[in-house]
C-alpha cells in the first residue's frame, strides 16, 4: 500500500456519534462539590429547634422560681428547681441547710397566698405537710456525724547508728503532727452550732405557719357565718 493510499484511508476514518458524545462528556465533565452553604443551612435547621427548646427550658425554670401553690409552674419549681438545689449540696450539713431553706420557703408561700386571699384549708394543709417533710429531712441530715480526720501520727525517731542499714527507722512513741490537719473539736463545735441554728429556725417558722393556719381558719369561719 502506497503512502497516498494510507492518507486516503486515514481521511475515511471517523468517530461514531456515540464516541464523539463520550469524548465531549469527558472533556466538559466537572465533578460535583457539595455546597458548604447547604451544609450550614442544614445544620442550622437541625440545631435551631434544640437551641430554642433549651432557651425555653431555661426561661421556664427561671420563671417557676417565683411560682406559688396553684400556679401553672409550681410543679416545675418543686420537681425541678428544688431537686437541683438539693442535689448541688455536697455535704450532709449543706443538704440540711438546703432542706431548712425549702421549709422556710413553704412558709413564705403560705404568707403570700394569704395576702392574696388564695389560701384555703386544703392548700394550708398541703403546705404544712411539705414543711414538716423538709424540716424532718433537715434535722436528720444535721444529725449525721461527719467522719473526723485521722489523728496525728505518733512516732519516735531512733538515733542514727553506724551499724544500722536503715537510717530512717521509726518506732511509735513521740507525736509528729501533720501540717494542716483539722481539729476535731473545732469541727464538732461548728456542726453543733449549725444544728442549733437549723433547729431554732425551723421552730420559729413552724410557729409562723401555725399562726397563719389559725388566721385562715378564722377567716373562713367568719365568711361562712356571714353567708
Amino acid at each position: 500500500m502506497t503512502l497516498h493510499n494510507l492518507k486516503n484511508e486515514a481521511y475515511k476514518t471517523r468517530l461514531t456519534a456515540e464516541e464523539k458524545a463520550t469524548m465531549r462528556g469527558r472533556l466538559f465533565y466537572v465533578p460535583a462539590v457539595p455546597s458548604p452553604f447547604f451544609a450550614f443551612s442544614f445544620s442550622r435547621f437541625v440545631f435551631a429547634p434544640l437551641v430554642l427548646l433549651l432557651v425555653m427550658g431555661i426561661g421556664t425554670v427561671s420563671a417557676a422560681q417565683g411560682a406559688l401553690p396553684g400556679d401553672l409552674l409550681y410543679g416545675v419549681k418543686i420537681s425541678v428547681n428544688e431537686q437541683v438545689e438539693v442535689a448541688l449540696a455536697r455535704t450532709p450539713t449543706a443538704k440540711a441547710q438546703t432542706e431548712a431553706r425549702l421549709a422556710v420557703r413553704r412558709v413564705a408561700e403560705a404568707e403570700a397566698l394569704a395576702g392574696q386571699g388564695r389560701l384555703d384549708d386544703t392548700t394550708t394543709q398541703k403546705i404544712e405537710d411539705d414543711f414538716n417533710r423538709h424540716a424532718s429531712r433537715a434535722r436528720a441530715l444535721a444529725s449525721i456525724e461527719v467522719p473526723e480526720a485521722p489523728a496525728a501520727l505518733t512516732a519516735t525517731i531512733k538515733p542514727k547508728q553506724q551499724h544500722e542499714r536503715d537510717d530512717d527507722t521509726i518506732e511509735y512513741g513521740t507525736t509528729i503532727r501533720t501540717m494542716g490537719a483539722p481539729q476535731p473539736e473545732a469541727s464538732s463545735t461548728a456542726e453543733q452550732s449549725t444544728k442549733r441554728t437549723i433547729s431554732a429556725s425551723l421552730e420559729e417558722q413552724k410557729t409562723i405557719l401555725h399562726n397563719i393556719k389559725l388566721r385562715v381558719g378564722r377567716d373562713i369561719h367568719s365568711t361562712r357565718e356571714r353567708d
